[in-house]
This record gives structure tokens, C-alpha cells and sequence, in this order.
């Protein structure tokens, strides 16, 4: 998200944004900017429910590398900028070796599937709701098949 890009969408609290960025703009020393961005948007969108990803480890590096020192710095700051926002979850990215593909750097299938589940957990009234429709359906089903 160069600058807030959903800043005009009209978006409602029965919305749920879920903005997720990489280590490369971290590695690129645009953390500042990307606290920034995430910031101003966060402010216009105090009307939609929001769900921002910390960004996730580069596991392809030793964890003392430089830009997971630098991926470390940036989550703890996105942590405390985020805090003063109500309408705001952070997730905390996995750092199971395991969700990563072989070159460490995307989530493969089991990685995705355990941030839906993350996800899923947010303490937000439309995911409740979706989560409540989707036991109720997947119920419907089983007792249809039984």
C-alpha cells in the first residue's frame, strides 16, 4: 500500500480489512513510511474494522540478521502505533518454520490455513457472525448427509 489506497471505498463496520505487507519494504528502510501510511489510513477508516498482519520473519536468514533485527523493530513499532486504535487488530505473524515454504519466503498452504484460523479469532462482530453462519451451514450439511 504505497499511500491509502481504500481511503475513498466505502467501507462499513460490517467490513473487515486485512492489510498484510512483506519484509522487502522493511528491508528497504521504508518501515518509517509504511508506519506512516498505515497510520493516516488507519485514521480516515475509523468506520471499518481493520485487521493488520505483522510482518512475518524471513526465514531464509539467521534470525540475527540484520533485516529480521529490522522486521523485529518494525513489528513492536507497529504494535504501539496500532494500539491507540480501537477499530484495530494486529496479528502477530507465525514464526513456525513450518508454514513457510522451502526458500522461507512465503507461507505455504498450512500457513495460510493457520491465519484464517488466526483470523477467525479476532475479537470482531462480523467474523463472529461469519464464523457462526458457516458452523450453522456446515451443521445443515452434516444432518442433510446423515
Amino acid at each position: 500500500m504505497r499511500n491509502a489506497d481504500l481511503k475513498d471505498e466505502n467501507v462499513t463496520k460490517k467490513d473487515v480489512v486485512i492489510i498484510c505487507g512483506g519484509t522487502r519494504d522493511v528491508a528497504k528502510n521504508e518501515a518509517k513510511d509504511g508506519l506512516r501510511i498505515l497510520s493516516e489510513f488507519a485514521k480516515h477508516k475509523i468506520n471499518t474494522n481493520l485487521i493488520v498482519m505483522c510482518v512475518p520473519h524471513r526465514s531464509d536468514l539467521q534470525l540475527s540478521s540484520s533485516v529480521n533485527k529490522e522486521v523485529e523493530s518494525f513489528n513492536r513499532k507497529l504494535q504501539k502505533a496500532m494500539k491507540n486504535f480501537g477499530h484495530i487488530h494486529v496479528c502477530i505473524m507465525s514464526t513456525n518454520r513450518d508454514h513457510f515454504t522451502s526458500h522461507g519466503l512465503h507461507l505455504h498452504s498450512q500457513g495460510k490455513n493457520w491465519i484464517i484460523i488466526l483470523i477467525l479469532r479476532c475479537d470482531i462482530p462480523v467474523v463472529y457472525k461469519l464464523q457462526c453462519r458457516n458452523k450453522c451451514e456446515l451443521q445443515s450439511q452434516t444432518q442433510l448427509n446423515v
